[in-house]
């Protein structure tokens, strides 16, 4: 099954998503018309995190 990635947020930024959510990048969901069904998360669990200085935060679609 192919897998899309995407950078989703840079070094100090927020990024959060809940399942069945939208991904948040400093408390503005993305806008994400790609994804199938609305929801992003597919089987991965809740995360809220700041991406290091200096680093990316890159999440993976299943196609």
């Amino acid at each position: 099954m192919p897998v899309l990635q995407r950078v989703i947020g840079l070094g100090g930024d927020c990024v959060r998503q809940s399942p069945g959510g939208p991904v948040t990048v400093n408390g503005k969901p993305l806008a994400e018309p790609y994804v199938k069904d609305g929801d992003p998360s597919g089987m991965t669990p809740a995360y809220d995190v700041v991406v290091p200085e200096g680093g990316s935060s890159c999440s993976a679609i299943t196609a």
